[in-house]
């Protein structure tokens, strides 16, 4: 779900030129043996003479894509395709 939710936020960075700056709330949720992830983020449109970028994430890998239960949360290690 992880992985997904990552592809998405590169997706909408590359077809609807969106520049997400952070994440105001996620929610996990697992219920009647599904999981729903549901975030609330904020961004702007991507303007090539506002944004300068250095480089351009073109995925989200799955080597060696990790996520582990801690016991004050969740860590994730995640490499991204630039």
């Amino acid at each position: 779900m992880l992985f997904n939710f990552l592809q998405e936020l590169v997706y909408y960075k590359d077809s609807e030129q969106l520049l997400l700056l952070r994440a105001q709330q996620i929610e996990f949720e697992h219920k009647d043996s599904k999981h729903q992830l549901t975030a609330i983020t904020q961004g702007e449109t991507l303007e090539g003479d506002r944004h300068q970028q250095r480089v351009d994430v073109k995925a989200v890998t799955l080597h060696p894509f990790q996520l582990e239960k801690m016991n004050d949360g969740w860590t994730a290690m995640v490499i991204l395709d630039i």
